[in-house]
């Protein structure tokens, strides 16, 4: 017996929504950042652009998917979508990996061959303009990520984040460069945006690469959080020994999969274990789904009760 818990419809239509929205916003800052780095020569504002329009194209992808998991299962997937969620999240991280290294090489290599020229003002401007807009985004994605808890909306918080760190420290860059202006350091400016370049890159770095890590272990069946295994654990422990039918003991098996927790709970029941009906068993499945629940918000839930200890696969 399975018991699936579904994204309800107003909440699938609320992350649809946030997609769609966060879309909106990568296309307009993609514009720009074009726009303004082509004009300002700046290898930031491009890398700032260039990120955006990634971000865009991979949040159609994930307004896709969020349509399917929404339909539920098809006679060709039917366990539903949900390995769709952290194949497109390692997808994702893969991108602004490349992105961000190939911004790195090239950054080094203008540094290696002079640096290059800026238009400041206008730069400023745009990067001024990008940090107010990319961080609005981040707090409105994460409060969708956090209201809803899906991780479709988590990885767009976390690129919005890292997209609205990238503008901020190049308007701060750029302030400093407007004041060494007419010092005795400005020969050094051309420097400033392959280097400023360059920082970035290593100090986002460990964002995509928590987007890849975490995509390829749910790929490969990885069990939820120490937390949450404990808690589950302990949980069931509760309701099996709160029932009138003995139970000896269990075996569980957990794995997360996007937004989805499997849990495989295999219950070794005594000979006297008894039952009239088999909606007595089932009502006893309803009370540990219920139990799992309360813990995460999307468990699937497969149950089955032996007598033979040889079907428990706990080794024992």
């Amino acid at each position: 017996m399975i018991a699936t818990t579904t994204t309800p419809p107003d909440q699938g239509t609320q992350e649809q929504w946030a997609l769609t929205l966060s879309i909106i916003g990568s296309a307009i800052f993609a514009v720009l950042g074009g726009v303004f780095g082509l004009y300002t020569h700046s290898g930031a504002i491009l890398l700032d652009g260039f990120y955006s329009l990634m971000t865009m194209t991979m949040s159609f992808v994930s307004l896709k998917v969020a349509a399917l998991i929404q339909e539920g299962p098809s006679r060709r997937y039917q366990f539903g979508y949900y390995g769709f969620e952290p194949f497109i999240n390692t997808i994702k991280g893969i991108i602004v990996l490349s992105v961000s290294l190939f911004a790195f090489v090239s950054a080094i290599e203008d540094l290696l061959h002079g640096g290059r020229d800026l238009v400041v003002g206008l730069a400023l401007a745009y990067a001024t303009l990008s940090t107010m807009g990319c961080f609005t985004f981040a707090i409105l994605m994460h409060r969708y990520a956090r209201r809803l808890n899906l991780p479709l909306l988590e990885v767009e918080a976390r690129d919005w984040t890292v997209d609205g760190c990238i503008s901020s420290a190049v308007a701060l860059t750029f302030v400093v460069t407007m004041l060494l202006q007419d010092t005795a350091w400005n020969i050094y400016l051309p420097y400033v945006d392959p280097l400023l370049v360059a920082l970035l890159v290593l100090v986002i770095i460990p964002l995509p690469l928590r987007t890849v890590f975490e995509g390829v272990n749910q790929l490969l069946g990885v069990a939820p959080e120490s937390e949450l295994d404990r808690e589950i654990r302990k949980t069931i422990a509760q309701v099996a020994r709160s029932q009138k039918h003995p139970i000896d003991r269990f075996h569980l098996q957990m794995m997360v999969q996007g937004r989805v927790l499997y849990v495989f709970i295999q219950l070794l029941v005594p000979a006297e274990f008894a039952v009239e009906r088999v909606q007595e068993l089932d009502q006893l499945r309803q009370k540990f789904a219920d139990a799992i629940a309360d813990l995460h918000p999307f468990p699937e839930i497969d149950i089955v009760f032996t007598e033979d200890p040889y079907w428990l696969k706990d080794g024992q």
